[in-house]
């Protein structure tokens, strides 16, 4: 797992446009992949950022999937830094999965997660994704689904959205 600065501008969406629950979500991973990248204190502020969402559960299940994501991905996946507005394509297929999940699009989210994960890996990461949307959505926080499937490639094509991108 990979922190990124930016793409070309015309590929970037806002991370502003997102609606609320999907800036949480993806503040969540981009906290996690930073902190894993040599900012170790910055899990207590993501465990303090679940705890006030009232889900304390939340930080140890993102914890799972996103440890499961960095030790057995087979494609480089790119998420950008906490500061960045863009969102990356990989950012949008996590949010992707988590959606599917959310609306039950189990066969959709596994296809994503069998395209980055080998093997059984693939499966058991669907099952944490699931755990993690199901509280996400308990909570009041829905993730939209995306029209798009980022299958075959380490660089998913761009997800067709209502959201406006920066040209």
């Amino acid at each position: 797992m990979h922190n990124v600065e930016t793409r070309n501008s015309s590929e970037i969406q806002e991370f502003m446009g997102l609606p609320i629950s999907e800036q949480f979500v993806l503040w969540a991973a981009r906290i996690w992949v930073k902190s894993s990248h040599g900012v170790p204190a910055l899990h207590l502020n993501l465990r303090k950022g679940f705890q006030a969402a009232q889900m304390d559960n939340g930080y140890l299940m993102l914890d799972r999937i996103m440890t499961l994501l960095s030790t057995t991905a087979s494609n480089k996946l790119r998420f950008h830094c906490t500061c960045c507005r863009g969102i990356t394509v990989h950012e949008h297929a996590w949010l992707g999965i988590i959606a599917e999940l959310q609306t039950g699009g189990d066969a959709n989210a596994l296809m994503i997660l069998s395209n980055w994960l080998p093997g059984a890996s693939a499966s058991i990461a669907r099952t944490e994704f699931e755990d993690f949307a199901m509280l996400l959505k308990e909570k009041g926080l829905h993730i939209r689904e995306r029209q798009w499937l980022p299958v075959g490639s380490e660089e998913p094509v761009m997800p067709a959205s209502p959201l406006p991108t920066v040209h």
